[in-house]
């Protein structure tokens, strides 16, 4: 088994007595079947409940989605932590001025936990092989993303307060409307595209919800200035736009980065059998 760990392979082990306790804790995945002794439940990280092997699958396929939820996740985390801060410094070391006022940051962070609590129910698609977490490519997909979500928020501040004369406090609801809009949600249906955005597996309705939800939710207040100053809807729409040509830049980042990788892959390769 350890001769397999060490090429590279990922290791299953099923066992019910005290004798493969050993194996079942070296294992990557040690599974107790349902009459194992305590010592190999203990030893072992899956303990089937049920009689047969069937369960087996199940696991399999559940770890999977749940993997696939959590490179989402972490994508979108790492674009929004390393977009949204750097703006909000830029907006107050270079132009003077808050680009959110505390309670309109607080209220985006409310919106934004809404609809990324509701990925645990997103649909996705398991994985044909064992999976393994690349954090280069997932560092540099979110770094892609923020790099554009960065450019794209310091470009609304700019134009809304200095191109076209709105208040401080008509931009900071233009930044926030932008933030929910793009780094609320389209920083989440970036993060889970593994192609193009429009491709299935569609979003799961728990996910569709959450974002009708947050939308409606910021636009209402921003239209009525409820903890804002009031906007048009002109500008509400536009922001909208913007979002979605966020979203369009974005995936096409993506393909070409993983255009990239798939030709850097081979040349590795073909650099490491010579």
């Amino acid at each position: 088994m350890k001769a397999l760990q060490d090429a590279g392979h990922v290791v299953g082990m099923t066992g019910d007595g005290v004798n493969d306790a050993p194996a079942l804790g070296q294992a990557d995945v040690g599974v107790a079947v349902a009459s194992a002794t305590d010592v190999a439940k203990a030893a072992a990280s899956l303990v089937l409940t049920k009689e047969g092997l069937g369960e087996i699958l199940m696991a399999i396929k559940g770890s999977r989605n749940i993997y696939q939820r959590m490179q989402t996740w972490t994508t979108a985390m790492i674009t929004r932590k390393a977009a949204i801060p750097p703006f909000l410094a830029l907006a107050l070391l270079v132009w003077g001025a808050f680009a959110l006022t505390p309670l309109l940051v607080v209220l985006f962070m409310l919106l934004g936990d809404i609809a990324t609590f509701a990925l645990s129910k997103d649909n996705v698609v398991p994985s044909t092989r064992p999976d393994r977490w690349v954090v280069r490519s997932l560092v540099t997909t979110g770094l892609g993303f923020a790099t554009l979500l960065f450019l794209a928020s310091g470009t609304v501040f700019w134009v809304a307060h200095y191109g076209l004369g709105l208040s401080i406090a008509q931009t900071q609801t233009a930044a926030y409307l932008w933030l929910v809009f793009a780094g609320g949600q389209t920083a989440l249906y970036l993060a889970r595209a593994r192609g193009v955005f429009w491709a299935k597996p569609y979003p799961g309705k728990w996910l569709v919800w959450a974002s009708v939800f947050d939308i409606a939710v910021a636009v209402v207040m921003a239209n009525q200035g409820w903890l804002m100053h009031p906007l048009s809807i002109a500008w509400m729409a536009s922001l909208l736009g913007a979002a979605v040509a966020y979203l369009a830049l974005g995936n096409a980042f993506r393909l070409g980065a993983a255009a990239v990788i798939r030709r850097v892959g081979p040349t590795r390769a073909a650099r490491a059998g010579s």
